[in-house]
């Protein structure tokens, strides 16, 4: 798969939100933001062929909304130490768990049909 210039557009949107977030809130909750805007577009991505679909852009704005609301009410600190060996497999498992839900959702659409 090569980029394009909106993937490149929309690396870079989710770089300056990452740092103004990082000027207005807290580092974990920084990360937590770029993390889950970067699944949020990895998912979009891999959904594509799918994207005149209604189900696709609701799916994503429920998603978003449960992100928003994760990362203003959990506490998001990690231990001292290296916190990539915390938030990596957090944010694999947050990208496949949303990849899961988009799949889950496509199927039974298609079944319904």
């Amino acid at each position: 798969m090569t980029r394009t210039k909106t993937d490149n557009l929309v690396i870079l949107i989710i770089c300056v939100v990452f740092i103004a977030s990082l000027f207005l809130l807290d580092k974990f909750r920084a990360v937590a933001i770029g993390v889950s805007l970067g699944s949020l577009y990895a998912n979009l991505a891999a959904q594509w062929d799918s994207r005149h679909q209604k189900w696709l852009w609701i799916s994503l704005a429920v998603l978003a909304a449960i992100h928003i609301v994760a990362i203003w009410w959990l506490d998001l600190t990690v231990p001292e130490g290296p916190s990539l060996s915390y938030i990596v497999p957090a944010a694999f498992a947050d990208g496949f768990a949303m990849f899961g839900v988009l799949e889950l959702v496509e199927y039974l659409v298609k079944r319904r049909k």
